[in-house]
């Protein structure tokens, strides 16, 4: 068996069979039964959806999910080095956007979109989204103030609202946050706002507008990094407001920069809301 990773909640492993390799997520701690079934339950509504994992058909343990093996890496492996290479990136980038787009499709909010919860794989490298313990099918939450330790979900990728600190409902565009946090650390090499003090990153996901991406390493298209600096906006409602919007500008993007053509172009001009939401501020 190789331990991939292991932490309070899960451990997760490697383990041979005499059809292959499987992928073996143990839950742990309190409540660990409900949270496999609830697991299980997000990953057969994306049975369809390419790059999740998918279940290993007649497997069955009581606290913990079997999933086929992808034969990849967490992405934090593949880009320990330094920052991804801007082409290997913007084709990243869109593979990833692409991801999230068909699991809210599907009516799902990953809750927790980092680094650590992609697996790599394949050639060329492309990403597979992972563990859907903290995902939710209602299209909002609203979390309480808790303790920073109690926050949950990976704090430097979190969105302002997760924190429970400013009032806003949770809904896809959260997502939308950590996916330009986690774009963010790929074309910098770091998050927005590190990875150390819990306080000091809760204010400065509240406060604190990042340095774009361009400025920490100028290899970044200056319109690469607009795109992630309105991921990364503060308040959901100047976010994208889709995936889908997301999908459209890296991919606009791509093609000028193969043509030569300009890339000061508007962003958003495809992006409209997947639903009716109050405004964030009335």
């Amino acid at each position: 068996m190789d331990v991939l990773f292991q932490g309070d909640r899960t451990l997760v492993s490697r383990i041979s069979t005499t059809t292959g390799n499987v992928i073996r997520k143990e839950m742990r701690g309190p409540g660990r039964t409900a949270r496999r079934r609830h697991e299980m339950s997000i990953l057969r509504r994306l049975a369809d959806v390419e790059r999740i994992p998918q279940i290993m058909v007649g497997a069955d343990e009581k606290d913990a999910v079997l999933l086929e093996d992808s034969g990849g890496v967490i992405l934090p492996e593949l880009v320990e080095t330094g920052p991804m290479r801007v082409d290997d990136l913007l084709a990243f980038a869109e593979d990833l956007s692409g991801i999230v787009e068909a699991i809210h499709r599907h009516g799902v909010i990953h809750k927790d979109i980092n680094p650590n919860n992609i697996v790599v794989a394949g050639d060329p490298a492309r990403p597979i989204l992972i563990d859907f313990d903290l995902a939710t099918t209602f299209a909002l939450e609203r979390p309480a103030f808790t303790h920073v330790k109690d926050i949950v979900g990976t704090l430097p990728y979190l969105a302002p609202e997760q924190t429970g600190r400013t009032g806003w409902a949770v809904d896809q565009r959260a997502d939308l946050y950590s996916l330009g946090a986690t774009l963010y650390e790929l074309a910098t090499g770091e998050p927005p706002f590190g990875d150390g003090d819990l306080l000091q990153l809760v204010h400065d996901h509240l406060t604190r507008v990042p340095t774009p991406a361009w400025e920490r390493n100028p290899q970044v298209p200056p319109a690469l990094s607009r795109i992630i600096g309105k991921l990364l906006e503060k308040e959901p409602d100047n976010r994208y407001q889709s995936a889908v919007g997301v999908l459209y500008d890296l991919r606009r993007l791509r093609r000028a920069l193969v043509r030569e053509e300009d890339t000061n172009f508007i962003l958003g001009e495809r992006d409209f809301p997947w639903r009716l939401a109050a405004p964030s501020h009335l």
